[in-house]
């Protein structure tokens, strides 16, 4: 099987997922929007991505205004992947997309993607079920909306 796992920031905890699907004979490719400098990536296919113009833009627009450079939750959810996404998907043509961080521009795009082409999509997600200020009901109308 073709996998392809999507996430904003390649993480070390999806090293060892990839290389197990890849020690049973699959093939696994990983889109992100940007590596950690501290992680560990060795003989995985990961693809980086830019920022599209959009969301460029309005990171800048924030950026000039705060006092500091830590990214703030609202500014990793407007991360979106330029045009070259698509491309990446519908050329890889995966059976099986991962999805991690699911509450993001990023996912927004590969869902409506993976609708397109009629490819499956699993959530990966580490968050409790009331991480979403505190309400189990809002969490999993949440994850049934997207």
């Amino acid at each position: 099987m073709k996998f392809l796992f999507i996430a904003p920031r390649f993480h070390t905890n999806l090293y060892y997922r990839v290389i197990s699907l890849q020690n049973a004979g699959h093939l696994v490719k990983v889109i992100v929007l940007y590596k950690g400098k501290s992680e560990f990536y060795e003989n995985i296919d990961i693809i980086q991505l830019n920022l599209s113009f959009f969301s460029k833009t309005i990171l800048n627009f924030i950026n000039f205004f705060k006092k500091n450079h830590l990214k703030t939750s609202y500014e990793l959810r407007i991360q979106s992947p330029n045009r070259k996404f698509k491309h990446e998907i519908t050329t890889s043509k995966p059976d099986v997309i991962i999805l991690k961080a699911y509450q993001n521009m990023l996912a927004v795009k590969t869902l409506f993607i993976a609708k397109k082409h009629k490819v499956k999509v699993l959530m990966l997600t580490q968050t409790s079920h009331t991480h979403i200020k505190g309400s189990k009901f809002l969490f999993k109308l949440n994850i049934k909306f997207l």
